[in-house]
């Protein structure tokens, strides 16, 4: 499905309690996590399971739609399999050419034999999507990711009256920018949702070694994790 299908879909249209979810942020954290339990993907359906019901103890309702977008090769039969299994867990699946959410650096290495740095980030992808909603009344906006990218664009929108917004994300891989600018704190209007509590649901393994999170400070947190899962 094609960003102008999601924004033109009946589930999209005049929703204002929606969830997004930042696809490449979470490839990029799997490996670090896998560490600890060895799981190979992530169980989306148990992701949005997880986003529903903290959405609701953050005070943002239940979502309307559940938007993922993900970084994919147009031309890979696998990937399109994995975008159709997540669109059957409840996500309107937003695809977006690798080639257009790679950033590339100067393609002339500095050093001999050296391999430019390749990073992909769905940042302005997202940020269209924010902007879209932004004019709705009463929204309920919850972002899954770690880019902080779009900390102004979630920032300025959570100030407005009758807007809440809030980011998820696995604390222990949180950007530090994002502690920089008070997340998580009574100075920060948006609320944070840690997903540290949730890894074994989410990615259906035991954790095997310890994994060390990095904390907020418990009295400043806006949300906290159930212990239901």
């Amino acid at each position: 499905m094609s960003l102008r299908s999601v924004l033109r879909s009946e589930d999209f249209v005049d929703q204002s309690f929606v969830s997004l979810t930042d696809g490449q942020s979470i490839f990029s954290g799997i490996p670090r996590l896998s560490q600890s339990f060895g799981s190979k993907g992530l169980n989306y359906n148990h992701l949005r399971q997880v986003i529903d019901d903290q959405r609701e103890t953050a005070g943002l309702g239940r979502s309307q739609i559940h938007v993922a977008s993900f970084s994919c090769d147009p031309t890979s039969s696998t990937q399109q399999r994995f975008q159709t299994a997540v669109s059957h867990a409840g996500f309107k699946v937003d695809p977006v050419d690798y080639r257009i959410a790679t950033v590339t650096t100067n393609p002339e290495p500095i050093e001999t034999n050296a391999i430019p740095q390749r990073i992909q980030s769905l940042a302005p992808r997202l940020s269209n999507l924010i902007g879209r909603l932004s004019h709705r009344d009463n929204l309920r906006l919850l972002v899954v990711s770690n880019c902080f990218e779009l900390f102004d664009s979630l920032n300025e929108l959570a100030e407005r009256p009758n807007t809440q917004v809030g980011l998820a994300f696995f604390s222990t891989l949180l950007d530090d920018r994002w502690r920089r600018v008070g997340l998580a704190t009574a100075g920060c209007s948006i609320k944070f949702i840690q997903l540290d509590d949730y890894i074994e649901f989410l990615f259906q393994q035991p954790i095997r070694s310890p994994i060390v999170f990095t904390q907020f400070d418990s009295n400043n947190m806006e949300v906290r994790g159930l212990s239901k899962y």
